[in-house]
């Protein structure tokens, strides 16, 4: 007869379980890398140190405060996602407010988001085949063949060949130091205005060195359009999938194929974006940061049960923080000119800061408005925590 000893766990079972735990660590950091270190970190960083100087450090000071953030709010979220069993960020915000539509509209922002974020890459995929070529191929071909190969790579290779080829990238890329190529870049290529401030990098790189350094640049380039754009594509579908699911018949299987047939499509829209728009890489990532930091005074209202949010107000003023960023971007307005008689400090600030306080200032409003069905959503944190 067995004791309760035998049933105890060997040196070697702990040892595997360490190991298995080590392993599934490397790959969220090397998922995460892929998002972090994209063609923006290549080309855009050291465009913004060539065309702006300083500011350019920014790019340091966000991250930053993202960590810091991070540390404190995803343990909490990552518990409420476990204990509910979702996976997703419009799951999350539909079961704190106990509001399917809610989930919806979150859903729908986070792919708008992401769009330009994936035409980032898709532009810089463009500029770094054209340059590295020496002009040889073109930048729309190259975006066309890139793009073809990004679909066809994440509908057979998913997550675990973004991961993989991810590891390759981050190495390559934490070996250029972008911002003082792009101050030195300022000496050696001058006269780069507009967009092609994002040709730092790469111009230096053809004036320095010969092909062979260029190559491996223009590698290290590519896969930081690829990866992250494979990445980005396959959390849009999923998003969306995941969203269009409850009104069509299907099991997790069946959500996971449609989530493939929405690949190409959504690669079809960005390619839309990517040659009819003629922004810089850092002004695509802007606007895609601005639009999704609308979610989170959401997310904080959930975090903080007594500020007694409802779930039409978080609605509302997601909507109108979106409203703002996509009207001010697409019409080309600056802060200082719908302002203009405002001091400098508040008409220098990010779009997206102005329309996130216009945000809260609704989402608090209408929640007021609607305080006789006040809907008190359930906290992430709890009081013991």
């Amino acid at each position: 007869m067995r004791t309760t000893s035998d049933f105890r766990p060997t040196t070697h079972t702990r040892s595997c379980h360490c190991v298995g735990r080590a392993v599934i660590l490397v790959l969220v950091f090397l998922l995460l890398a892929g998002e972090i270190y994209t063609t923006f970190t290549f080309l855009g960083g050291s465009g913004w140190a060539y065309g702006k100087g300083a500011p350019a450090f920014y790019i340091i000071a966000y991250g930053s405060l993202a960590y810091i953030m991070s540390y404190w709010l995803l343990p909490a979220i990552w518990q409420r996602a476990t204990e509910w069993r979702v996976v997703s960020q419009p799951e999350i915000f539909a079961r704190t407010y106990n509001s399917r539509l809610l989930g919806t509209v979150v859903a729908l922002v986070s792919v708008v988001a992401l769009i330009p974020y994936l035409v980032l890459q898709l532009k810089g995929l463009g500029i770094i085949v054209a340059e590295t070529s020496y002009g040889a191929i073109g930048s729309t071909a190259a975006i066309w063949i890139g793009t073809c190969s990004v679909v066809v790579y994440v509908v057979l290779a998913g997550i675990h060949g973004s991961a993989m080829t991810a590891a390759i990238k981050d190495v390559l890329v934490l070996l250029v130091f972008v911002f003082f190529v792009g101050f030195a870049a300022l000496l050696s290529v001058p006269g780069l205005e507009g967009s092609d401030a994002d040709l730092a990098l790469l111009r230096i790189t053809r004036e320095t060195y010969g092909p062979f350094i260029v190559g491996v640049v223009g590698s290290a380039g590519l896969l930081t359009a690829l990866v992250p754009g494979s990445m980005i594509l396959m959390a849009t579908a999923t998003l969306l999938a995941r969203t269009i699911r409850p009104t069509i018949s299907g099991a997790g299987g069946a959500t996971i194929g449609f989530a493939r047939w929405l690949v190409p499509v959504i690669a079809g829209v960005a390619l839309i974006f990517t040659f009819r728009g003629g922004d810089t890489l850092v002004t695509l990532l802007l606007m895609g940061y601005a639009l999704v930091t609308q979610l989170f005074p959401a997310l904080l209202a959930a975090l903080w049960p007594p500020a007694r949010v409802t779930a039409t107000g978080a609605m509302v003023g997601i909507l109108s923080g979106v409203g703002i960023v996509g009207g001010v971007t697409l019409s080309g307005t600056t802060a200082a000119s719908l302002l203009p008689s405002w001091p400098a400090a508040i008409t220098d600030i990010n779009i997206g800061v102005l329309a996130l306080v216009v945000n809260i200032a609704t989402m608090f409003a209408v929640s007021r408005l609607s305080a006789r069905t006040v809907f008190t959503p359930q906290p992430l944190l709890s009081r013991a925590d």
